[in-house]
């Protein structure tokens, strides 16, 4: 089945929204389509969210779309900057994979916009390796992750890891970070210029930042806790496997790999820092972790990564095929 991906033509990335209407096909005959566990929406979470209140069937097809496009955006991304040495779409293959490992992860949340906008801005700060002027490039990035944190707010707390992402693509000037940080600030200035002129700008203000907190675990199900552990497993995976994930790429390539590893454990941290936090909540974790499995996969053996993807699809699909809710 991975032959499929194994190609650098376009026609592949359609079959991405294939492959996620497979995962997601259950969920059409049961199940819930929207996630209800999840707390700390930011402003547009929430309105987006009530948006598909009572619209399971839109709300599955929305959240195939999304994933089927995430995992587009990663595959150009890696293939614009060389992030391994044969162009496949396994980046944006195992992304869409990782986001199904865990049972709540299938219904529709915020995190599917919070993710489509991050990757926005990466494709935006992936730019600044070739660009002579970069403001244009790092005022986007910093927009794009500033949208995104209106759907999580948590996800401000990425300034660092693109922060260092200009580290790793440039050399870092106090002129760059100012860039960075502007485009994250005149999201929240229109968004609190808006909220003022309603009427609503305290309320506003406390409902998008009132959700940070020390890590608080929710109980879950015993299927979320298999893959969330699976999850464990593919992050000390690929950990341990990154100086191959690395090894022979150009400088480019390299370096925006770096980039995906600080995402990574980034997003990490970032739990920490979530309030109340459920299994839904490590959906901050699946474009980094997607996106470095698939590049680790590349280098492996055909007959080794077939039986892995066979392994991961099995126990993504599982779960819901049986209903699982224990």
């Amino acid at each position: 089945m991975l032959s499929l991906f194994r190609t650098n033509q376009a026609y592949a990335g359609l079959l991405l929204f294939i492959y996620a209407l497979v995962l997601w096909l259950p969920l059409f005959f049961g199940g819930d389509a929207v996630s209800t566990e999840i707390t700390g929406d930011g402003i547009l979470g929430t309105w987006t969210m009530g948006l598909f209140e009572g619209q399971p069937v839109l709300a599955v097809f929305a959240t195939i779309l999304l994933v089927g496009f995430q995992g587009i955006q990663l595959n150009a991304w890696a293939a614009r900057h060389q992030l391994s040495r044969a162009v496949t779409q396994f980046p944006g293959l195992f992304m869409v994979l990782t986001t199904a490992l865990v049972l709540s992860f299938h219904p529709f949340s915020s995190f599917l916009f919070a993710n489509l906008f991050m990757l926005f801005g990466l494709l935006s700060l992936g730019r600044l390796y070739k660009k002579e002027e970069p403001a244009v490039a790092l005022f986007n990035a910093g927009a794009w992750l500033g949208v995104a944190s209106l759907f999580r707010p948590e996800y401000l707390l990425f300034i660092p890891a693109f922060i260092a992402g200009i580290r790793i693509l440039r050399r870092i000037e106090f002129t760059r970070l100012l860039q960075l940080v502007i485009g994250v600030a005149i999201v929240y200035f229109f968004l609190f210029v808006t909220a003022y002129f309603k009427g609503v700008l305290a309320d506003s203000i406390s409902f998008q930042f009132s959700h940070f907190g020390l890590l608080s675990l929710q109980a879950t199900s015993t299927a979320n806790l298999i893959g969330l552990g699976i999850l464990a497993l593919l992050i000390l995976g690929v950990i341990l496997g990154y100086g191959s994930i690395s090894m022979m790429l150009n400088i480019e390539g390299s370096k925006n790999t770096n980039l995906l590893a600080w995402m990574l454990v980034s997003g990490i941290l970032i739990l920490a820092f979530s309030g109340t936090v459920t299994a839904a909540n490590a959906q901050v974790l699946v474009v980094p972790l997607g996106a470095l499995l698939g590049l680790g996969l590349v280098n492996m053996k055909q007959s080794r990564a077939e039986v892995v993807h066979l392994l991961l699809f099995t126990a993504a699909m599982l779960p819901v095929v049986l209903g699982v809710s224990w």
